[in-house]
């Protein structure tokens, strides 16, 4: 009924409208449907492509980086066997659900569940997707008040007003959700790496502030009043040696 009523003359584009956005909603309910009733913990599972490659952590610049062509992540920084890498293939505990899952990326609480190797795919389409649902509800709320213009009642105006604007709420975060996640696969890293990283930034930052902090201070208060009193005492011997021989 609300295809036909935006579309009151064109009954064909509301059939093929009403399919779209029931086949989006399915499509999705199947997506949320896998990720909640499968266990991230268990085998089987497609790796993204942009997580194939491992990353190494370089300690100096506080950061993830690729292997380059002669071994190295930096110039004059070697890969050895203490140095830490990521990649989706590594197994990682965790702390929610007490499992250790291969590839975690995070542990979603709106969805309940881990995302990791078995899993990120689904979860990422489903973003997506979850974004394009919300486009196509907002386009055929702004078609529904253009359609309807002044002929429809109050209500029906403040309910496809508040539909849009929630709309476009949903779209902000889900776009940020979207991109963020864009951005961890162009680097070829997980959301707890990210975290991982961003943290020994903070601390770096904190530790050099704090040094910089302490060179502007100045000598010791303790340092400078023994300087001067070893000053004092220097200058005061001769006056001790006249006193003394002027006594004898």
């Amino acid at each position: 009924m609300v295809f036909m009523s935006v579309y009151p003359t064109h009954p064909t584009e509301a059939i093929y409208s009403a399919a779209v956005y029931s086949a989006l909603l399915i499509v999705l309910f199947s997506l949320w449907l896998w990720l909640e009733l499968t266990d991230p913990a268990a085998k089987g599972g497609m790796a993204c492509p942009c997580f194939a490659a491992t990353r190494y952590w370089n300690n100096d610049a506080c950061e993830w980086q690729p292997k380059s062509r002669n071994g190295q992540i930096s110039p004059g920084f070697e890969i050895t066997k203490s140095t830490k890498l990521t990649n989706q293939t590594i197994v990682r505990y965790d702390a929610a659900t007490k499992k250790r899952i291969k590839g975690l990326d995070h542990f979603c609480k709106w969805l309940n569940t881990p995302v990791g190797y078995r899993n990120y795919p689904h979860f990422f389409a489903m973003v997506v997707l979850c974004n394009v649902q919300m486009l196509y509800t907002l386009a055929i709320s702004i078609t529904a008040l253009a359609a309807w213009g002044a002929s429809a009642y109050i209500w029906a105006w403040v309910l496809w007003i508040a539909i849009a604007c929630g709309c476009i709420v949903l779209n902000y975060f889900g776009f940020d959700l979207m991109f963020y996640h864009v951005y961890l696969m162009r680097r070829g890293i997980s959301t707890y790496d990210d975290i991982f990283e961003k943290a020994q930034k903070r601390t770096k930052a904190r530790k050099a502030a704090a040094l910089e902090k302490k060179n502007q201070k100045g000598p010791d208060v303790s340092v400078v009043l023994l300087d001067r009193c070893c000053n004092g005492a220097i200058q005061f011997v001769p006056f001790m040696d006249i006193y003394m021989r002027w006594v004898s």
